[in-house]
């Protein structure tokens, strides 16, 4: 580009930031990106008022649920970068966007800080517009033709991207005047010794000196969620694991966990997910006695979360004692697929029950088929439940049925020719007293008849 060009585009810039300082003042939002990146022709660009010491308050903010990125960026050399739609007008290529609005977004701001996720769409540098807002996409009638377009999903290798740690990478590329932009000195000097890699398009000679620079987001850290799971019941001098497998952290990982508490000191181990509770006896005019435990939790960036549980240690004077029953209609041990199995349950001292089926195959009793104890369904069959006061009944139910294929009509056989399980465990009011019941059903094809010819 000749010096006569890149002139006008300056003094027209400069007519722009005249007008623009006051106007941005006022609707200054939270500034999230910060930091520089780089272009060979244009120089340092600047993502926040707060990295180069601007008396004018600016930034460019990430919206985490939305990915769209807005507010103003700046250069020394072309003034401001704008990634405001209400700026900008419409990319060149706006028809494109399904939602028409191009406007540059991450890809996919759910996994801010759990993966990499791309930039797409389009900023503009407002010096290549007549006037701000731009009325169209196209060049200004000054600028020598030059849109002021920068685009971050430009199909070439390198695209913008943010990592897990909130740093930008990759170039955003811009037709005219700008060229390649670079959001990390390390996508030339990969092994960060200050000297360029020369390996990459974009990125000066092997062994250029090359000043430590990045474009970052400010990513809020979610704390951990504490599960200590419970509430625990356990006969006193007896064990119990407590089980705080159950905590999770959505952006990042769990490094430390401390139980803590009444239960403490009966714990094997405050410091694993998984300690043992050994129940201590205790008096003889108690029935019972309750232990409060807290479990607290540590993300890999030091956030914590705590849940509280109770353990209760019953007296075995007097231990409990239920029972249950299961029983068929059957004569045999199988059935023909679809014909009607009549189930009746009932229980002794006990408050709740609940029901499920496993599928297994019978040629290998270590391969199970089908399994609705986590809470799934086998269609048109109404033996599985959670936990609940039905705590007797009767239920006909139809072993080997499912529903039917919408194509051909016909009922699916991955569970015909297999062994069902009917199982039924119930509980009484302590917890403690727990039985078990099962009927066994082999689902056999269903006969197909055929004339026999005399």
């Amino acid at each position: 580009m000749n010096s006569k060009k890149f002139f006008k585009i300056l003094f027209f810039s400069g007519i722009v930031l005249f007008s623009f300082c006051f106007y941005h003042q006022s609707f200054a939002e939270e500034k999230d990106v910060f930091g520089f990146a780089w272009s060979e022709n244009i120089g340092w660009i600047s993502f926040n008022s707060a990295s180069d010491g601007s008396p004018i308050d600016y930034g460019v903010k990430i919206d985490t649920s939305t990915g769209n990125l807005s507010g103003y960026a700046w250069s020394e050399n072309i003034d401001w970068i704008s990634f405001n739609r209400s700026d900008t007008g419409s990319p060149p290529l706006d028809d494109q966007c399904p939602s028409g609005t191009c406007i540059a977004k991450v890809d996919d701001p759910g996994n801010l800080k759990i993966t990499n996720v791309k930039i797409k769409g389009w900023a503009r540098a407002l010096a290549a517009c007549d006037s701000v807002p731009c009325t169209s996409s196209g060049p200004c009638s000054n600028c020598g033709g030059w849109d002021g377009w920068i685009r971050f999903d430009h199909g070439q290798v390198n695209e913008v991207y943010i990592d897990p740690s909130g740093d930008f990478y990759g170039w955003a590329w811009a037709d005219e005047v700008i060229g390649w932009i670079s959001f990390n000195s390390r996508n030339c000097d990969s092994d960060g010794d200050g000297f360029s890699d020369g390996t990459l398009a974009g990125c000066p000679p092997a062994g250029t000196p090359i000043p430590a620079y990045k474009v970052s987001i400010e990513i809020s850290n979610s704390p951990p969620i504490a599960d200590a799971d419970g509430s625990y019941t356990v006969l006193e001098n007896n064990t119990i694991l407590l089980d705080g497998t159950g905590s999770k952290d959505n952006d990042g990982s769990i490094v430390s966990y401390v139980w803590s508490g009444q239960c403490a000191s009966y714990l094997d181990d405050v410091n694993i997910p998984q300690p043992t509770f050994t129940a201590p006896e205790i008096s003889s005019d108690e029935d019972h006695k309750d232990y409060t435990c807290t479990l607290t939790v540590t993300d890999n960036d030091g956030a914590t979360g705590s849940d509280n549980t109770k353990v209760t240690v019953i007296n075995t004077v007097s231990p409990p004692s239920c029972s249950v029953s299961l029983s068929s209609d059957l004569s045999k041990d199988w059935i023909w697929q679809t014909k009607p199995m009549t189930l009746t349950w009932s229980g002794t001292d006990i408050v709740q029950c609940r029901r499920w089926i496993e599928i297994w195959n019978p040629f290998d009793e270590n391969i199970i088929l089908k399994d609705t104890s986590a809470g799934d369904i086998i269609p048109y069959d109404n033996w599985t439940s959670d936990w609940n006061g039905q705590t007797s009944g009767t239920i006909t139910t139809y072993p080997g049925s499912g529903p039917s294929d919408p194509i051909t009509g016909k009922q699916p056989r991955n569970w015909i020719g297999k062994l069902w399980r009917y199982k039924i465990r119930c509980k009484d009011s302590s917890g403690l007293c727990v039985r078990e019941k099962m009927v066994e059903v082999n689902v056999k094809p269903r006969p197909i008849w055929r004339e026999v010819a005399p």
